[in-house]
């Protein structure tokens, strides 16, 4: 359970020119971002000028958000920092003996940039009204990232589209945890504010058909269609959460059948993986994809035997110039040795327990008037925030490896399902 309630209070609202005055940096921020494809200078991208600025400026307001958190969801807040800095710690320490010194630096931004977008949010979440402000801000920023996916060209990967950033994998990645978080909204959301959100699914999905990573179709197709039941028995009349089971269960099995012809058309090669996946016409011990990743594999299991306490150095490059091994334990290991390995372990199983113990807390705080969950449209964002952490750490099996371009959306989606945890003299009443 993530906390039980204390006595309620109501904090005022943000005026408007304050909250967008306060909200600029944490904007700025997420854009640069948003558009690390085009916003690096070699491996270092311009966020990290703004990095101090909303770091220390966002600090203070976090630090009194995190006070005003229920007990059970600080404890998960504190667990996750207390990872977070350890894993930081230990990658600056596998430095020392590391080919390039420089690359460690690499992951340890990854999971700092992560903390700035926690302490931005959190910040800027201190009523439902700015909480959901901060949300659309985001998806916005996002949505017009991705909606540009096509007119960008395919820069060297085929049938395949990195968008605005580096890496078809890293944009198929990110979109697919916005598939997730959009189908939730757009489905628990009133039909005006429903037709911006299928828009947002819309281009999440383009942009994730367009990055052909088939890993990241299946993923956001499990989810929408797992996802559909505890989505609707979040709702307080049980009568209405078996209508609404049907209904979510239908579009989402319909927005898949509708995305199988135009997968064909997008990116073929996928079309014909999937499609031979599926109905067992593909001899997966030659698809050369899995064969990259058994050899990516292999070599990370014995670089990680061979130097099993600090590892060859956090960020180092596979034997054959691969940035990481597409798995984020296996590339753990082989980077920074058995304490990171066990590090990234006890994160992924924090944020597991997390998923679940939040699913269960909503489940008696939807009754509670004074909570933000017992809001009619809170379901979707709120569920569809934990699905999207679900989605990051399931694609990070098979690529990326919690890599600094995308786990920054790691921690906003972390923070985005704090921000409903609030105790009821933070504004948590509507």
């Amino acid at each position: 359970m993530i906390g039980t309630l204390p006595s309620p209070a109501v904090t005022g609202r943000t005026g408007r020119a304050s909250y967008w005055r306060q909200a600029m940096p944490f904007i700025l921020f997420y854009v640069l971002c948003s558009t690390s494809g085009i916003t690096n200078v070699g491996s270092v991208n311009f966020s990290i000028a703004l990095f101090p600025l909303v770091i220390y400026g966002y600090a203070p307001a976090a630090r009194s958000a995190y006070r005003s958190l229920l007990p059970g969801a600080r404890k998960v807040a504190l667990a996750v920092l207390a990872m977070l800095l350890f894993l930081c710690g230990w990658d600056f320490v596998t430095a020392f003996g590391a080919e390039s010194f420089v690359r460690v630096f690499r992951p340890i931004y990854g999971h700092a940039s992560g903390l700035a977008l926690v302490l931005a949010v959190l910040a800027l979440s201190r009523t439902p009204e700015d909480a959901r402000k901060t949300r659309i801000a985001a998806l916005v920023v996002i949505s017009v990232s991705f909606a540009v996916t096509y007119l960008l060209g395919v820069r060297g990967y085929g049938d395949r589209y990195p968008g605005l950033f580096k890496h078809p994998n890293q944009l198929g990645l990110i979109a697919a945890m916005f598939v997730v978080y959009t189908f939730f909204i757009m489905l628990t959301s009133p039909l005006r504010r429903a037709m911006y959100y299928g828009a947002a699914f819309l281009v999440a999905v383009s942009a994730t058909l367009l990055s052909g990573s088939k890993t990241n179709l299946l993923i956001s197709v499990a989810l929408m269609v797992g996802g559909a039941i505890p989505l609707a028995l979040m709702q307080r009349d049980m009568k209405k959460a078996g209508r609404e089971i049907y209904r979510n269960v239908t579009i989402a099995v319909g927005a898949v059948v509708v995305g199988v012809p135009v997968l064909a058309f997008t990116s073929e090669r996928a079309y014909d993986v999937l499609d031979g996946l599926l109905f067992g016409n593909l001899d997966l011990a030659s698809y050369h994809s899995v064969l990259d990743r058994t050899e990516l594999w292999a070599e990370a299991w014995q670089t990680g035997l061979a130097n099993p306490f600090v590892g060859i150095g956090a960020g180092q490059f596979t034997l054959d110039g691969t940035e990481h091994s597409h798995n984020v334990f296996l590339d753990a290991f082989r980077t920074t040795g058995i304490p990171g390995l066990l590090a990234t372990i006890v994160l992924v199983l924090i944020i597991f327990w997390y998923i679940w113990a939040a699913m269960k807390a909503a489940s008696i705080m939807k009754y509670d008037a004074s909570t933000r969950l017992y809001a009619d449209d809170a379901r979707g964002p709120f569920l569809g925030s934990l699905f999207a952490l679900a989605s990051y750490i399931l694609s990070n099996q098979m690529s990326d490896s919690f890599g600094p371009s995308t786990i920054v959306y790691f921690y906003f989606f972390f923070a985005v399902s704090l921000s409903y945890f609030f105790e009821r003299r933070s504004g948590a009443a509507r």
